[in-house]
């Protein structure tokens, strides 16, 4: 195109910043050079690119203006890259927050550990005659889950079940999960019922409570009823009914697994079947997942199969994994085997590589 208009250069870094390419995005804006960016290519360059130079010139543009959806691009921006400050000064000059103005504040606060301020943030929009939708609830109720006081999460649960948003997958998710992870199963499970149409996340989390709270046997039945139900377990399925093994007689884990094709390599590993597991996961889509992985060598050191531990142990080594667990569990593998120089070579590999450790189980089961 020999002469590019403003059109032609909003629809093309729009276009960039819609495919996941923010580098590309910015770079075209630079080169724009005479042609005044209006606010369709700042709001764009603000959602992918977190800039400083594009607050600096949406300002001296004049675009930041009552609650202009450039404006809230520009919250959303900073509150995505960790810049809390910089995203609550860019709302407070706001004449005119609007509901998105909000939700996004709230939606980084969650992301933060600053809980007190996105609950406030919560509140002035009720205050302000805003009335809060499902991006509201859902941000809000992660930010009550990290409470350690979960009434506020409960009440806020209530207003869902007034509007009728609990019935939905993507609150109701997140309403389970603040349940689960206080403990309260009696109430998780009265959500877990509630939810209408129930996706992967809701079984998981389901499953995952009852997994961490010991219940292993009505864990595995979940699980059952999930393939049952014709929803596809995912790798954080897999960790959570895989981290039950220890405690279940031998093959019925196996069994559940393979009620459907898509699930079958996804069997358990009790006693005498991680050779098997070992297969299935080595010819599956889920063999270079460290998820799965240290899941499987977790369920080695239980049943103390320092043969197929060493090999999975191997494949997650090479996929350099950013935490200490696998080689922990590896020294602990080759201890519960009395092979001290395994061991030996497990702590000699994690001071080589330097591996950081935290706080990190390799069966952890994450939450979307």
């Amino acid at each position: 195109m020999s002469r590019r208009n403003l059109v032609s250069w909003s629809a093309l870094i729009s276009g960039c910043a819609q495919a996941g390419r923010p580098d590309l995005a910015l770079e075209l804006f630079a080169r724009m050079g005479d042609v005044r960016p209006n606010e369709h290519v700042y709001a764009s360059v603000a959602r992918s690119c977190a800039a400083l130079q594009v607050h600096a010139h949406a300002v001296k543009s004049g675009f930041l203006v009552g609650a202009s959806f450039v404006a809230n691009s520009i919250v959303s921006m900073y509150m995505k890259c960790g810049c809390y400050e910089a995203g609550y000064d860019v709302f407070r000059s706001l004449s005119e927050p609007n509901l998105v103005s909000h939700n996004a504040l709230i939606s980084g606060l969650a992301a933060s550990s600053q809980q007190e301020m996105g609950l406030d943030v919560f509140r002035l929009m009720k205050l302000r005659g805003l009335r809060p939708d499902r991006f509201s609830y859902a941000a809000t109720l992660v930010i009550c889950s990290k409470l350690e006081d979960y009434s506020i999460g409960a009440a806020l649960h209530c207003d869902t079940v007034k509007i009728g948003l609990d019935v939905t997958a993507f609150v109701g998710n997140v309403i389970l999960g603040m349940y689960s992870k206080h403990g309260t199963i009696a109430e998780a499970e009265q959500v877990f019922l509630s939810v209408e149409e129930k996706d992967a996340v809701t079984w998981n989390t389901y499953i995952a409570a009852h997994y961490q709270r010991g219940v292993h046997m009505e864990a595995l039945k979940l699980f059952k009823d999930m393939v049952d139900a014709s929803v596809c377990p995912d790798n954080f399925t897999f960790a959570s009914v895989l981290a039950c093994g220890s405690s279940l007689c031998s093959g019925m884990a196996v069994k559940f697994m393979a009620t459907s094709s898509e699930a079958g390599m996804m069997s358990m590993s009790p006693a005498g079947r991680l050779k098997d597991t070992e297969g299935q996961v080595q010819a599956s889509a889920f063999r270079d997942d460290p998820v799965v992985l240290g899941s499987l060598l977790s369920a080695c050191r239980v049943h103390g199969d320092t043969d197929v531990g060493g090999r999975v142990a191997e494949r997650l080594l090479a996929l350099g994994p950013a935490t200490s667990s696998p080689y922990v569990l590896l020294s602990h593998l080759y201890a519960s085997g009395g092979r001290w120089d395994g061991v030996a070579e497990a702590w000699r590999m994690l001071k080589d590589g330097a591996a950081k450790k935290k706080d990190a189980g390799c069966s952890a089961v994450g939450f979307r």
